[in-house]
This record gives structure tokens, C-alpha cells and sequence, in this order.
């Protein structure tokens, strides 16, 4: 142990990680790292038939500026789905 004797100190604890001279080795998290977007998002990704667009190709397709497309989500006006921070808008795909 590397606590003296009597002391208050608490003993290092193990963080699994090695120390390497050229730097820290961390343990693979990969295998962890849960699928990126929202479960809603990923399920109708994978039906197929819907891509999601931003506001900002939203108010491009529709020739209106960013800040009408934000208005009409906000009254519900368009249909949308939020990820993390992003509104992305739901457009059917031809074909």
C-alpha cells in the first residue's frame, strides 16, 4: 500500500487505465456507444419513403427564410421532429 502509516489519506484508486511513455491506453468503450439520433429517426430511416431535412434546406425548397420555417414549427404548422437540439422535417422520398 502506498498510504503511511496513520495517515488519513485514502489509497489510489484503480482506474483501469495504463500509462503508457507515449501516452494513456484507455480500454475500447466502441462495443458501448449506443446508435446515434433518436429511436424515431433510426426506425423510419430504416422503412425507408422519408428523409429528414434541415430548416435551412426546408425554407430553400419552400423560397421563404429560415426564420418562417422556425414560426410555422412552432405553430405546428409543419410537421417535425426534434434530435438532440436539431428540428428536422420530414420529407417523403420519390421513388
Amino acid at each position: 500500500m502506498c498510504v503511511a502509516p496513520g495517515s488519513t489519506s485514502q489509497p489510489p484508486a484503480t482506474t483501469g487505465f495504463e500509462r503508457s511513455g507515449t501516452g494513456t491506453h484507455l480500454p475500447e468503450f466502441a462495443a458501448f456507444r449506443p446508435p446515434l439520433g433518436t429511436s424515431l429517426v433510426q426506425r423510419a430511416g430504416a422503412r425507408g419513403g422519408v428523409r429528414y431535412a434541415t430548416v435551412r434546406e426546408c425554407a430553400r425548397a419552400l423560397g421563404v427564410s429560415t426564420a418562417t420555417v422556425y414560426r410555422a414549427v412552432a405553430r405546428g404548422q409543419i410537421p417535425h421532429v426534434r434530435v438532440s437540439n436539431a428540428i428536422r422535417i420530414p420529407v417523403p422520398v420519390e421513388g
